[in-house]
C-alpha cells in the first residue's frame, strides 16, 4: 500500500516521520522483558518491543488503520474501473477536485466491533501472554 503514501502525505502530514504510511511505533520495554523472565523463569533472547497501536498516526487503532486502507483500496478500484487512475500515477492526485467530484457520487458505511486490547508484544513474550489469557 506504499503507493498511497503520496496521498497520505498530502492529506495527513502527521505521517511524515513514518515515510507517509500508517505504522505503529515500536518501543523497547526492558522492564517488561525482565518481569517476563522472572515470572516465567526463562530468558528471552533479544529485545522485547511494544507495538504501540494506540499511537498510530491518523487512525489511533490497528482496526481503524485496516479500515482506512480498505477504503483507499476500494477508491483505487473504482478509479481503475473508470480509467481515472493507473498504477503508474502519483497517488497524491487523489486529493484533487477531479477525484473529489468523482468520489462524491459514492458513499460508504463503516462499522466496527470494539475489543479491548491491553497491549501487544513481539518475541516469546506473546506466547506466554496467550497461555495466561487462555487460563
Amino acid at each position: 500500500m506504499k503507493r498511497f503514501a503520496p496521498y497520505i502525505a498530502k492529506v495527513s502530514p502527521e505521517t511524515k516521520g513514518t515515510n507517509d504510511i500508517i505504522v505503529s511505533p515500536l518501543v523497547r520495554v526492558p522492564a517488561l522483558k525482565q518481569s517476563f523472565e522472572q515470572n516465567y523463569q526463562q530468558p528471552i533472547l533479544g529485545e522485547l518491543l511494544l507495538k504501540c497501536d494506540s499511537h498510530l498516526p491518523i487512525s489511533g487503532t490497528i482496526k481503524a488503520r485496516g479500515g482506512i486502507y480498505e477504503i483507499l483500496k476500494h477508491a483505487e478500484e473504482l478509479a481503475f474501473q473508470h480509467q481515472l487512475l493507473t498504477l503508474q500515477d502519483y497517488y497524491s492526485i487523489l486529493d484533487s477536485d477531479r477525484f473529489r467530484t468523482f468520489f462524491s457520487q459514492y458513499s460508504i458505511t463503516v462499522g466496527s466491533i470494539n475489543s479491548q486490547i491491553t497491549y501487544c508484544c513481539f518475541s516469546i513474550a506473546t506466547k506466554f501472554m496467550k497461555k495466561d489469557l487462555i487460563k
